[in-house]
């Protein structure tokens, strides 16, 4: 979702609330902002005094997984003088996540790899892909086989699709968002859990949006901070909207501080399930003739991958990882779970006994 301020306005205008395309909040905050040039001597001074403004814009992009990176650097490239990601996590790449330890086992338990889209209003993803190539911070997963294991008879079937669609970062996928953020020049907030917006009244940014967040470090105080002089915010979290900050915070919504409940409904109607992930080192090699698969026949396990097999990794680790089904991950994932946060006694109250093992 993209909300802009205009000058001196006290109330913010809404002029994109599609949010499961990076790219389309891309091309309309830069349709806004900077359109393309025309023949006519008037529609050229018009299109310069844009331009300047696009010089001069300021954006805040709320979230920080691979649709809120995409858009930061794709709003870069195109010209925005400052754009700035707020994060609520320890890293960016949101559910994107990966962990590594300090024998140099990695793994990335969230995405599996990602891949060029060939639908919709997929230009800035499909951009922000063909640079990280360029770049080095994605590469072509092709070490191996993949296809689907059957459960129940054991038998694996190769898939056919080149493994060279899929991609995934040598170090996780966190740490090509971050690279990515660097080169293009994004300033970035993580451990910033954003709690608010407003717009600020003062003589140097007048009509322009106020970020409010604290600190997602436990322990670090529940005071907010402000970040100001945004014309645009981007709204790349849903749960931004979501009423589990109510339960887990005992706070709002941080949208309802924006008066825009056609947006917060749509990004509320945001399908998301949990899936449990499972990551492992095996102390020997496995001897299984794929590194990749899904699992067919299984309430429990969808997804079983050898992490070590990707580029750049380390291979004498032999990390692997396991996602669950979404089935058995709402049968063992209770409500109360899902609302704790880290450094909260009822997050350590559900630790210990965990899902049920099978």
């Amino acid at each position: 979702a993209l909300l802009r301020t205009p000058p001196r306005a006290h109330s913010p205008r809404t002029h994109a609330s599609r949010m499961h395309r990076a790219s389309a909040v891309v091309r309309r905050a830069i349709a806004r902002v900077a359109p393309g040039k025309s023949s006519s001597s008037s529609s050229t001074m018009l299109t310069q005094q844009r331009q300047k403004t696009r010089a001069h814009a300021s954006v805040a992009v709320v979230g920080g997984g691979f649709a809120g990176v995409a858009c930061a650097c794709e709003l870069k490239h195109l010209g925005i003088e400052r754009v700035v990601v707020f994060d609520g996590g320890r890293a960016l790449g949101g559910r994107a996540s990966a962990r590594g330890a300090s024998d140099g086992a990695r793994w990335d338990h969230g995405a599996r790899f990602i891949e060029r889209d060939s639908g919709d209003d997929t230009s800035a993803w499909n951009a922000y892909i063909d640079e990280g190539l360029v770049k080095g911070y994605f590469k072509p997963w092709t070490n191996g086989a993949f296809g689907a294991i059957d459960a129940r008879t054991g038998k694996f079937v190769e898939e056919l699709k080149s493994t060279g669609d899929r991609l995934v970062g040598d170090l996780g996928f966190g740490a090509t968002c971050e690279a990515a953020t660097k080169d293009a020049g994004v300033d970035v907030f993580t451990s910033a859990r954003v709690v608010g917006f407003d717009i600020d009244d003062s003589d140097d940014n007048q009509g322009c949006f106020s970020v409010r967040y604290k600190s997602a470090v436990p322990g670090d105080g529940d005071d907010a901070k402000t970040s100001s002089g945004y014309r645009f915010v981007v709204l790349a979290d849903k749960n931004l909207a979501s009423e589990r900050v109510i339960r887990a915070y005992g706070e709002r919504p941080p949208i309802e501080s924006l008066n825009v409940p056609d947006i917060a409904r749509a990004m509320q109607g945001v399908e998301s399930r949990p899936v449990l992930a499972l990551m492992v080192t095996l102390n020997r090699e496995a001897r299984v003739p794929f590194v990749g698969a899904d699992v067919d026949g299984c309430e429990t396990l969808a997804w079983i991958a050898n992490e070590s097999s990707k580029p750049g990794r380390v291979r004498d680790t032999q990390c692997w990882v396991a996602h669950s089904t979404d089935a058995y991950a709402a049968s063992v994932l209770s409500r109360a779970a899902m609302d704790t946060r880290v450094g909260t006694a009822a997050h350590e109250d559900w630790l210990p006994g965990g899902p049920p093992r099978t």
